[in-house]
């Protein structure tokens, strides 16, 4: 029954956005098989996939592993309120670890998708690889000290403007402290920074605010 998705990304050659919300059923493995299998078939004018509340799971993520994306030009992925959990969040960084998949991938919305701490450690090793990504979205996932691994890693990144980490439950160790310090110290490129009711945000040290006052890019912050 979802043969359609196949056939949309086939035969619509200047197609530009596809956008996929919940329905009486999710997609499920078979419906993401459908839409991969599409996508590799895709002539590359895909350039925005939005997939919200559609069950996409580990299982389904997984099939990313094993097909392949010629749609190079993709560069929003969109997977808002998605059951991904620590295998999920797994699969994914091991796909998008990979260079060649979606190389030019600018924006990343994982809002709601369940990602814990360990989910969010293997997906902070991907965006040391996705150089061009300018916009993250992680909103109310709970990763605890995994957060700091993300943190820690988008101070590298040269590309990267809009970080929206709102209602994420995140827990400040040493290391987690550090990670927002070194962010404002090191990016060149973050304007956008949304903490609110990020838990355990009151723990953050001075120099968090040292290297705010220094920093010369950020246009935005949210610590509400």
């Amino acid at each position: 029954k979802f043969y359609f998705l196949t056939a949309i990304l086939t035969k619509l050659k200047n197609l530009d956005t596809l956008i996929i919300r919940k329905g009486e059923t999710g997609l499920g493995v078979k419906g993401f098989k459908a839409l991969i299998k599409g996508l590799a078939k895709n002539p590359g004018c895909l350039k925005k996939l939005i997939l919200e509340n559609c069950n996409i799971d580990a299982k389904s993520i997984e099939e990313l592993t094993k097909g392949k994306l010629v749609s190079s030009n993709l560069d929003s992925l969109i997977l808002v309120g998605n059951p991904l959990y620590q295998a999920g969040a797994h699969n994914l960084a091991q796909f998008l670890v990979r260079h060649q998949n979606l190389p030019h991938l600018t924006e990343l919305d994982l809002t709601d998708c369940k990602v814990d701490a360990a989910g969010a450690k293997s997906l902070a090793e991907a965006l040391l690889v996705k150089r061009e990504l300018k916009q993250i979205t992680l909103c109310s996932n709970q990763m605890y000290d995994g957060f700091a691994e993300v943190m820690k890693n988008l101070a590298y990144n040269p590309s990267i403007k809009d970080i929206n980490a709102s209602r994420v439950t995140a827990s400040f160790n040493d290391a987690g402290r550090e990670s927002l310090a070194k962010l404002m110290k090191l990016s060149v490129s973050v304007e956008r920074l949304n903490l609110w009711k990020v838990t355990a945000f009151a723990n953050i040290d001075n120099q968090f605010f040292e290297n705010l006052a220094n920093n010369t890019t950020l246009k935005d912050l949210d610590i509400s």
